[in-house]
């Protein structure tokens, strides 16, 4: 329960409350069909509005109470969701003609990073981070970011951002160290990615107006993309924990992803090398011939 200081639980102990919530949300699910009319051949029966949604609120009581259980947050479960929606996606697109054990294996094997101290527990487990997605997954691009190309700002889907094979490259702030040498090294390999047939969007939390002048210092000839509350990180489910001075936050691994114009993932760098990171990109592209 929120706010009250409990042990881990074992697996034992889950077992039981994955089964206690599920049988209660069987009953919520049978007193949600009692508020509609089912019964044809009664005439008396009335839908009861009011009453449903009161059995929703009750279906999602539990169902908070199953993620919890799991160790799940709500950002936990609304990445998995993005994830589960894709791979649905994509079995519709191939007609689902045979079942692909695998497909799924990516979404939240483990426990996510903030579920326990959102509920307010005294313990803390183990970090473990989903894996990045992985080659062959489909991204869901239709987030709308402000993008800077040649100089001028504008408001596009990412999706509308993949002409042809890309190289998308996660990175922190602009004016950085780190940062400034990431990007260093893609612009001086960006004629070269570009005659491989690749273009490149580099992505960070900064807004347009820093990338404008970012793109102007650097010289830089591919898109920028602001993504302030890390959406495309989060799509990608690279989301990692860092540090900081002491403090412990989450923040968008240094990560790079190359992607077909569709939005499938051919390749990922999950630790950008900041110095080499063009050769990292050129060995990956490689790969793919």
């Amino acid at each position: 329960r929120i706010g009250v200081s409990l042990p881990p639980p074992t697996d034992e102990e889950k077992a039981k409350w994955i089964l206690n919530y599920t049988r209660a949300m069987q009953q919520e699910m049978a007193e949600l069909v009692d508020s509609v009319p089912w019964k044809w051949w009664a005439k008396y029966q009335k839908f009861d509005e009011q009453n449903a949604r009161v059995e929703v609120v009750d279906l999602f009581h539990f169902l908070v109470s199953l993620a919890q259980t799991l160790g799940m947050s709500a950002d936990d479960v609304y990445q998995a969701y993005l994830k589960k929606n894709a791979v649905n996606h994509q079995r519709q697109d191939s007609g689902y003609v045979a079942k692909d054990a695998a497909d799924s294996k990516h979404i939240c094997p483990g426990a996510g990073p903030t579920a326990i101290r959102r509920l307010g527990l005294t313990h803390r487990p183990t970090r473990v981070r989903c894996r990045m997605i992985s080659p062959g997954q489909t991204l869901d691009l239709s987030l709308q970011r402000a993008v800077v190309r040649d100089g001028q700002a504008s408001t596009v889907t990412l999706s509308s951002l993949l002409r042809r094979r890309t190289v998308v490259s996660v990175y922190m702030r602009n004016n950085t160290g780190s940062c400034d040498r990431q990007i260093d090294s893609l612009v001086a390999a960006a004629a070269e990615l570009d005659r491989l047939g690749c273009d490149v969007i580099a992505i960070s939390r900064d807004t347009s107006a820093s990338h404008q002048k970012y793109a102007a210092k650097k010289k830089v000839p591919f898109a920028l993309v602001s993504d302030p509350d890390d959406g495309f990180a989060r799509a990608a489910d690279a989301i990692v924990e860092k540090s900081m001075y002491g403090k412990t936050y989450l923040g968008p691994a240094r990560s790079a992803f190359i992607l077909d114009k569709k939005g499938k993932v051919l390749a990922v760098i999950e630790k950008v090398d900041t110095k080499d990171h063009a050769k990292q990109l050129k060995e990956s592209l490689k790969a793919l011939a």
